[in-house]
């Protein structure tokens, strides 16, 4: 009889995952499992996580980007459109053109919903869920949330700050793996190392930091609290992995505040401090704030023994001397081409098409580097268009001095074919410009512009081009 039981309830199971599956795309079913674990888990750990935490209370949808087939979680009504999955609190649907894909808060459905993409769930994929869930917590609850630091801000390629920086992780490193009694004074070095290296970063840069630190290092140690104990024993190997690496040559020196500020309240947890009420009574803008009363009076601990100040301030500075150098080549490289200089003029079209046409661009994010936050060198593919109006696609590299040109460079042997009203053209010494529909095929480069002025100079062996848009009568 308990065999026939087991059989059939096997069946059941099979049958409900099986009906689930029929009705939402399989690029999804990592992220329905991981919903179905964060609301299980959640019933646990629900006020240890924060006083007034309810998982089901806050709304979460999951989307891939490809089909924008989304899962909506903790949803009442359901999203317009939206279908539910019977005997859980989860639906699908998909998410309508008009809307705007990202991982962030939001609002959708006339409520702020958190966002998660599926492709940023990982081996820890229902803490994630539980992490995103609990932002939307600590908007309502008043935490000042300072977004993301301007792009071309951060100084990747500071010596000094990846030193510092590196410091700061260590630091945090040693106290994580240290007896309770060494970990103040630990905390207390982390700080001197911190505020050493913000005096020193702009004001914008710093409340950034901060921001990100208080937000999402409280929102990831929420996710923790739900993971297995086998769970919380490789996220923490994993994470002190991070640190270890973090600031080295300016290695994802912006991305590692959600780390630190995971690993100061797990520290600050495992010394029994009540950080949540010192929080509640803090202008819930940073971690610091916190930390600084709690380690007064607390000498920093010797630091020697496992952090050599010296070696790592001469790695950075040969590091970044490098890289600095690399990105001038590159840059000369483009600019000062002998064999041809590109340089798409856009700063007029872009003011006069404004309403008219639509101008997009896409790239690699691997292949992008600011040189400041108005110049950009993207080594990888790049693609820029409007309409039927212009495209541009390379996959070679391109400087890019936002809203005013493009320029690339070829060598004597790369020199690009140029066609002007289907016409090939060579440029001479003393040539006019000439107007006309453009194209440039190249390797690895691809240009057309409906229409557009030509201007070349001899002596730079420059081509400049500007694009004419005329609106239809």
């Amino acid at each position: 009889m308990k065999k026939i039981f087991q059989f059939w309830l096997l069946v059941a199971l099979t049958l409900g995952f099986y009906s689930f599956y029929a009705q939402v795309p399989e690029s999804l079913t990592q992220a329905y499992k991981a919903s179905i674990d964060a609301t299980k888990a959640s019933e646990s750990i629900d006020d240890k996580v924060w006083m007034g935490f309810r998982f089901k209370e806050y709304p979460v949808i999951i989307f891939e980007t490809k089909e924008r087939n989304a899962l909506a979680i903790n949803f009442s009504p359901l999203p317009p459109n939206f279908k539910p999955i019977e005997g859980t609190s989860i639906s699908y649907g998909k998410i309508p053109e008009t809307e705007f894909m990202a991982n962030g808060l939001r609002a959708y459905s006339n409520r702020l919903v958190a966002f998660i993409d599926s492709k940023t769930l990982n081996k820890y994929a229902s803490a994630k869920i539980i992490e995103e869930a609990f932002k939307l917590f600590l908007a309502y609850r008043g935490f000042g949330d300072q977004g993301t630091f301007s792009p071309g801000t951060y100084p990747f390629l500071d010596a000094e700050a990846n030193s510092l920086s590196r410091c700061e992780n260590l630091c945090l490193i040693k106290a994580m793996t240290s007896e309770i009694q060494d970990i103040k004074p630990l905390l207390s070095s982390f700080y001197s190392f911190r505020t050493k290296r913000q005096a020193s970063i702009s004001k914008e840069i710093s409340t950034v930091e901060d921001s990100r630190e208080l937000i999402d290092g409280l929102a990831s140690f929420a996710g923790y609290l739900a993971m297995s104990e086998e769970q919380k024993n490789s996220y923490l190997s994993d994470l002190m992995q991070r640190l270890s690496e973090y600031n080295k040559g300016g290695s994802n020196a912006e991305k590692r505040f959600r780390d630190t500020g995971f690993a100061v309240i797990y520290l600050f947890d495992k010394l029994k401090f009540d950080y949540k009420n010192a929080i509640e009574k803090s202008p819930k803008n940073g971690i610091i704030s916190v930390l600084k009363p709690y380690i007064e009076g607390v000498p920093p601990k010797d630091t020697s023994s496992f952090i050599n100040y010296d070696e790592i301030k001469s790695m950075e500075t040969t590091i970044a001397t490098e890289k600095k150098a690399q990105l001038d080549q590159t840059l000369s490289s483009i600019q000062k081409a002998e064999g041809l200089v590109l340089v798409i003029k856009i700063e007029d079209i872009l003011k006069s098409t404004e309403n008219k046409l639509t101008w997009s661009n896409r790239y690699e994010p691997e292949g992008l580097t600011y040189l400041d936050p108005a110049r950009i060198i993207f080594s990888r593919f790049f693609k820029f268009s409007a309409n039927d109006f212009l495209s541009l696609a390379s996959s070679r590299p391109i400087f890019v001095e936002i809203r005013k040109s493009i320029t690339v460079g070829f060598t004597k042997d790369e020199i690009p074919y140029i066609t002007i009203d289907e016409k090939g053209v060579a440029f001479a010494k003393d040539s006019p410009p000439q107007i006309g529909l453009l194209e440039v095929k190249g390797v690895h480069f691809e240009f057309k512009v409906k229409k557009a002025r030509a201007s070349w100079d001899y002596t730079t062996r420059t081509l400049t081009i500007e694009p004419i848009y005329e609106s239809l009568p």
